[in-house]
């Protein structure tokens, strides 16, 4: 006679995109790129894993890229998508779950793997995760990500308390100003403004002008496809002045998070403070839509860190308007020999990425150039590619 029954352990690819992601809406941690869609959007090759043992479940968000010519996967670290559990009791199965598919990974030849720890998540889930890491020698290098939790509260308190003097100031102001925001809906009639508003913001950000945004006709291309393929999640909302738009920024709304994607700016407008009228009014929209966070992007050095931010007026402007940075842990773990060394190398490179506010301004302002116009030509590469 039995007392006890056996629990079946299974480790698979799940290829069905409506399984997935009725499996990712299933979850209470789950972001917009755990999503099929979003994570298959860029054209990357997909490796969609499940753990599954009883009720609970572990998802693997995994993309296949080649670095140097060998093989690595990895999850959508800058957009805060990684392992996804179904359920609180699922964080536990983390190491018998990463055992499984690191063993899996080996024996089809990945050399390198790389892994998150989102902030969204318990603290366990980070534990479990540092614990089996570490003992297999990972490397870790920390984001900081930064972020705005409505904490279920109501804007009025974030205003009083998040939004510093000088925000509330400028944002009074592009209201006497005359500027307002709405969403978006037809991106026709307002694509030739959100093409001035990119490459304004290029020009005056120092970078390199980015491909589609940096051609009009194509990134409505860009624009139609992300809203056919990604629905009501996907976003614009604009800032007007007298009939023209003047700043504008696109959002991935799912679950509790608001990803903001974009958001571009012309610079003469800028004395009308379009874009505290734009965070304004998705913080606004953050806690009457039932959202517990808005993120908006990241960075590679901490804001009480002796080393400079590259983003320090940036992020100050976040900061002002009640962002606080959230440290999220990101791991290498080399799966081969070749993988290893590949690690190491990239543990390096951070390194160098990092240290590199502190260089001379025209030092850095060169490899600033040096690394949009890499971004530019892999971007038009791909683009042309997708179309082919």
């Amino acid at each position: 006679m039995l007392h006890g029954c056996v629990v079946i352990m299974r480790l698979y690819v799940e290829r069905n995109p409506l399984v997935w992601n009725k499996m990712v809406q299933a979850s209470p941690y789950a972001v917009s790129h755990h999503k099929y869609e979003v994570l298959s959007f860029s054209g990357k090759h997909v490796l969609p894993l499940v753990f599954e043992k009883g009720k609970n479940r572990l998802l693997f968000p995994f993309t296949l890229e080649r670095s140097f010519g060998l093989r690595s996967v990895t999850v959508p670290v800058y957009d805060i998508a990684s392992v996804l559990p179904n359920s609180p009791e699922a964080i536990s199965m983390i190491p018998e779950a990463l055992d499984s598919v690191v063993n899996t990974l080996k024996e089809n030849h990945v050399d390198l793997l790389t892994i998150s720890a989102p902030f969204l998540l318990p603290k366990r889930y980070e534990r479990l995760m540092d614990i089996w890491l570490e003992k297999r020698n990972a490397s870790v290098q920390p984001l900081f990500m930064d972020v705005l939790n409505s904490d279920r509260k109501p804007f009025e308190e974030i205003w009083k308390t998040g939004f510093s003097k000088h925000a509330r100031n400028r944002t009074r102001k592009a209201e006497k100003e005359g500027v307002s925001v709405r969403e978006i809906k037809s991106y026709e009639k307002w694509i030739s403004d959100m093409y001035l508003c990119n490459m304004s913001s290029f020009l005056r950000q120092r970078r390199y002008p980015r491909y589609p945004h940096s051609d009009e006709d194509a990134f409505l291309v860009y624009l139609n496809k992300h809203k056919e393929l990604l629905g009501e999640s996907f976003r614009i909302y604009g800032a007007f002045f007298r009939g023209r738009l003047i700043a504008y920024s696109a959002t991935l709304e799912f679950n509790e998070l608001i990803l903001l994607m974009l958001m571009m700016s012309l610079s003469e407008s800028m004395p009308k403070c379009p874009n505290d009228a734009l965070l304004e009014y998705l913080i606004r929209h953050a806690c009457g839509g039932g959202f517990a966070w808005i993120y908006y992007s990241f960075d590679r050095v901490s804001y009480e860190a002796d080393k400079p931010s590259l983003h320090r007026s940036l992020r100050r402007f976040k900061f002002e308007h009640g962002f606080e940075e959230r440290p999220m842990r990101v791991y290498t773990l080399g799966l081969s020999r070749s993988g290893k060394f590949l690690q190491w190398l990239m543990s390096r490179y951070n390194y160098m990425f990092v240290s590199s506010a502190t260089f001379p301004s025209f030092l850095t302002d060169g490899l600033q150039k040096v690394y949009e116009m890499q971004r530019y030509r892999k971007s038009r590469y791909k683009y042309v590619e997708d179309e082919l």
